[in-house]
This record gives structure tokens, C-alpha cells and sequence, in this order.
């Protein structure tokens, strides 16, 4: 995440997001996690997210995830 990012980004909201068959649990902070991905940006809008902050993407691997998370924490 760039400086600019960083500076501007709210790191108090976050979002569950259960990933694989398993539901591999991810607690992101939205700003981060959204910065660079329109689907997770849409995905997080309030008339898709559900009360409950959580997200399922059942048909990704929860080792892709994390590399995603790795990276958007650390770019």
C-alpha cells in the first residue's frame, strides 16, 4: 500500500471473509483489502455485504488469499 493509501485508509473497519470449502476466516481491514481489488470494493458495498461484516469467496483456495492479503498489507 502506498503512502497515500496509508495516510487516507480507515484501519478500524473490517471485514470477515471466509475463504474455500473450509471457510478459512480472514478479519481484513476493508481499506486494505479494497485498495487495489474493484470485486473485493464491490463485494463490500453495503446492499452486498450481509449485518454480520462477512464475506464468502468459496472458490478461491485459502492459500491464494492469503497471498493477496500478504500483498495488499505490504505493496
Amino acid at each position: 500500500m502506498s503512502a497515500d493509501a496509508t495516510t487516507s485508509a480507515s484501519f478500524t473497519d473490517t471485514v470477515n471473509i471466509l475463504v474455500g470449502e473450509e471457510e478459512t476466516p480472514f478479519n481484513v481491514h476493508i481499506d486494505t483489502i479494497t485498495f487495489k481489488s474493484q470485486f473485493l470494493t464491490t463485494a463490500c458495498k453495503k446492499h452486498w455485504l450481509k449485518d454480520d461484516k462477512t464475506i464468502r469467496l468459496p472458490d478461491i483456495e485459502a492459500d491464494i488469499f492469503k497471498l493477496y492479503a500478504h500483498w495488499a498489507y505490504t505493496d
